[in-house]
């Protein structure tokens, strides 16, 4: 099973490409807006934005279309949320001083924590699978071995259709695929 899923997955874990689709849609809303504020609130128009806002919406209602043609859209939606609720499960919270109130600055949590930017769960046709980043640093490192087995239960039991693979480690990520 684990060679199946090795040759299924055949390169390297990417959280650009993942999260590209969601990033462009916020550029766009933003451009788009400060193209309508720049219009209606100080009567100008300004021709260099409403070119990027024209191309930066025309490259994601390609994607978009290219997601639905394909009928990715629905499972990159999930995805999205599946990641969140992985990001939710892992995550370490700050600790506040009981002293003075104020947050407590542990470096080795803010590394892990970093690394999370990067984990992200993805669906793809009858496979669920999920990215976990390592950290650079090894006491962080150490933190994520002991959180991975607990993801591990908790995405089997969130999702009970899927049995999933114990995590291989490929390049700077573990990889673990669920499959239906």
């Amino acid at each position: 099973m684990i060679k199946e899923n090795r040759n299924y997955i055949r390169k390297q874990p990417n959280p650009d490409k993942f999260y590209f689709p969601a990033i462009l849609f916020c550029v766009a809303l933003v451009v788009t807006s400060a193209s309508f504020v720049s219009f209606f609130m100080f009567k100008k128009s300004i021709t260099n934005l409403t070119i990027a806002n024209i191309l930066i919406v025309s490259i994601w209602l390609v994607t978009l279309v290219f997601q639905l043609k394909n009928r990715r859209f629905l499972s990159y939606l999930k995805s999205l949320s599946a990641t969140r609720e992985v990001h939710n499960i892992l995550v370490i919270p700050k600790e506040v001083s009981s002293f003075n109130g104020k947050t407590k600055v542990n470096n080795v949590h803010t590394l892990y924590n970093h690394a999370l930017w990067s984990t992200y769960v993805e669906y793809r046709g009858n496979k669920l699978i999920i990215n976990l980043k390592i950290p650079q640093n090894l006491e962080a490192a150490t933190l994520l071995e002991d959180k991975r087995s607990k993801l591990r239960e908790a995405m089997s039991s969130m999702n009970t259709d899927y049995s999933f693979s114990p995590f291989e480690r490929i390049g700077q990520y573990y990889v673990s695929v669920g499959t239906k």
